[in-house]
């Protein structure tokens, strides 16, 4: 439980948002992050329904300060590993897709100033 790990669970906290009990990984696993950032998405989405536009750019922002401190930074290298030595092409491709999107996650959300990403604290 490094820094980094510490400063993940930071980001579920703020969101109100904790691992379970029973999910015995770190805070940082893979699937932790994935699921959170599935949570920012479907909160982008959300605000697009309700056209709430601040409440979009937020969700961006987040998006983007994740992966540009998380996800994105270890993914590439995770992923060449996986694909690299997995032994059945299930876990070759589905490390490939995973890369793909996170790669195209971070193209897609726009550079922002930094005074934009500042995380705000959500209550549940």
């Amino acid at each position: 439980m490094g820094d980094s790990t510490i400063d993940v669970r930071q980001h579920y906290l703020s969101f109100g948002l904790d691992l379970s009990p029973d999910f015995k990984e770190a805070p940082d696993h893979i699937c932790a992050e994935l699921e959170f950032m599935h949570v920012l998405i479907s909160q982008g989405i959300d605000a697009i329904d309700a056209v709430e536009s601040e409440q979009l750019s937020e969700s961006v922002c987040h998006q983007h300060v994740f992966l540009e401190k998380h996800l994105g930074t270890w993914m590439p290298a995770f992923t060449d590993k996986v694909i690299e030595y997995a032994r059945t092409d299930y876990y070759r491709h589905l490390a490939a897709a995973t890369r793909t999107f996170v790669a195209e996650d971070m193209e897609s959300l726009p550079d922002l100033p930094a005074q934009q990403v500042t995380p705000v604290r959500h209550e549940a």
